[in-house]
């Protein structure tokens, strides 16, 4: 079920980025919207170990570099993202043997939009609110 929703996903990214900027670039386009759409679960994945971290009392110490150097920290956030890429790498490549529905109809793509659009939203509505609930609704674990 998973994988057949990530197909669909990946044909819909295909086909939009096909119509916004052409067959050319829509393979590398329609994979990056896709890493997009998923990457807000990564993100509320993160938030939620950062506010779990938060209410432990700070467990985990941060190096004196990251609190200083903008430069350090975009360094760390990026390798926040390798594992990421690895996982969603895989999962493209397990579907690659799957072809890309190039010619989807016009109303499979109607009927495909609203889906992406909720999935989005609620992967961002995770990554954005469910923290701050966590926080509200957690007591601190430490003393």
């Amino acid at each position: 079920m998973m994988l057949k929703q990530l197909v669909d996903f990946r044909d819909f990214c295909y086909v939009w980025a096909v119509k916004q900027q052409g067959e050319s670039y829509a393979e590398f386009r329609g994979k990056m919207k896709l890493k997009a759409m998923y990457g807000t679960y990564y993100l509320a994945l993160l938030m939620l170990i950062s506010v779990l971290n938060y209410k432990a009392g700070n467990p985990i110490p941060i190096p004196r570099i990251l609190e200083e150097n903008v430069f350090a920290q975009l360094i760390a956030g990026l390798f926040l993202l390798v594992p990421f890429n690895f996982f969603m790498n895989f999962l493209l490549k397990k579907i690659s043997s799957l072809p890309i529905d190039k010619d989807m109809s016009p109303e499979r793509y109607r009927m495909l939009r609203p889906k992406v659009i909720v999935f989005f939203i609620l992967g961002m509505t995770l990554a954005i609110v469910f923290p701050f609930l966590l926080d509200g609704l957690l007591p601190p674990f430490y003393n």
